[in-house]
């Protein structure tokens, strides 16, 4: 089932252009961290990237070539912690590039990021140490954190969490996660490319559970793209799994979703 968060409606799916420098994380988040690791698009054709953080008083700038940060069309780099973010403050990072394109061109709506509370931030840590001391395989331990990461509404921890384990395991319940958490903040491209895996993940595993989620999930990206038909499909194809699992409150919902979506 997708993941239930403490804080904050799903953000509006963005239109994804892959010639706009648009961020991938952090975006819609808390974080425990003061020197988050800055995510975004590898606008097509550009060369340098300036990056910005900008929040009460703070307005840091960086300029990296594409040979410095980007693999393929993912760009990465650390912002230095200083000058330090302050609690209680909202950022916001906006990429430029040397064509003239701007992450600002992404006109979604609540895309900052702010640090979380000293007391929520105390208790993620006794909750990361309490899970770290479990007698559980790696992965298990992986996935159980990005949850409660997700529960603190710490969207870009938890993405980064099962985006490592995806280089390492290929588990269904991860891609799905991952793709619920990009569409939570807008990012349909990168939640679609996460829930096909899943899908097939789990029709290869036959888990029939996580094949529904992920198709559920999948069905409401490709709606959210303009693809009514295929998202209709997908969803009525996961109400179906759940009716065979006889899991009558998910078929109600889907029930619910349909009726609402359907011409």
């Amino acid at each position: 089932p997708p993941i239930p968060t403490r804080r904050g409606p799903i953000v509006s799916p963005s239109r994804e252009n892959p010639y706009i420098p648009y961020i991938i994380t952090p975006r819609a988040t808390l974080l425990r961290t003061d020197q988050p690791t800055l995510r975004w698009n590898g606008a097509i054709g550009a060369d340098i990237f300036t990056v910005q953080v900008r929040g009460r008083e703070l307005n840091w700038t960086e300029k990296f070539s594409r040979e410095q940060v980007c693999q393929e069309n993912i760009c990465e780099a650390v912002y230095s912690g200083y000058p330090p973010l302050q609690s209680g403050i909202w950022y916001k990072l906006i990429i430029s590039t040397d064509t003239n394109k701007s992450s600002t061109e992404d006109s979604t709506l609540g895309l900052g990021f702010k640090l979380i509370d000293q007391d929520e931030a105390d208790k993620i840590k006794k909750i990361t140490q309490r899970i770290q001391k479990e007698n559980l395989p790696k992965e298990t331990k992986a996935l159980l954190l990005a949850r409660r990461y997700a529960d603190y509404n710490l969207i870009a921890g938890a993405i980064e969490i099962l985006e490592e384990l995806t280089k390492h395991e290929k588990i269904a319940t991860v891609d799905r996660l991952l793709g619920d958490l990009y569409r939570q903040i807008g990012l349909v491209l990168e939640a679609e490319v996460s829930y096909v895996e899943a899908v097939e993940l789990a029709e290869t595993s036959k888990n029939l559970d996580e094949l529904a989620a992920a198709k559920a999930g999948l069905g409401e990206v490709k709606y959210a793209r303009n693809n009514i038909e295929e998202g209709i499909n997908l969803l009525e194809e996961a109400k179906k799994i759940y009716e065979n699992l006889g899991d009558q409150q998910r078929v109600s919902k889907l029930e619910e979703q349909l009726e609402i979506l359907k011409p």
